[in-house]
């Protein structure tokens, strides 16, 4: 997984992020 990708995701989805990290 490439981490800017991942950050551009997080960026337009922050619930998905919190989601990752909650987990």
């Amino acid at each position: 997984m490439n981490i800017e990708l991942f950050k551009t995701n997080a960026k337009r989805t922050p619930t998905i992020l919190y989601l990752i990290f909650s987990v």
